[in-house]
């Protein structure tokens, strides 16, 4: 499995003001290609950037999308068989 196969693109409007068409063709293009497109709505408590310490503050739906992020690249771990697997 190559790695644009498990990418996880997350579009994020950091600032409130992002096209809506612009985003849309994005996550239409990168989500044609096969990727986990997950977008993330403007947040305020995410606004200065940094660390986030704590969800308690996020609004639900941006609480939620970074549960999907996280579902998403966790969908990507190995598996069992993975690791059993030989390696060369």
């Amino acid at each position: 499995m190559g790695l644009l196969s498990r990418t996880v693109i997350v579009l994020n409007d950091s600032d409130g003001h992002a096209d809506k068409r612009t985003r849309s063709i994005l996550a239409q293009q990168f989500g044609s290609q096969g990727q986990t497109v997950i977008e993330v709505p403007f947040d305020g408590h995410l606004r200065p950037g940094g660390v986030i310490d704590g969800t308690t503050e996020m609004s639900a739906a941006t609480r939620r999308r970074f549960i999907e992020i996280a579902a998403a690249l966790a969908g990507h771990f190995p598996t069992q068989a993975d690791r059993d697997r030989e390696r060369y």
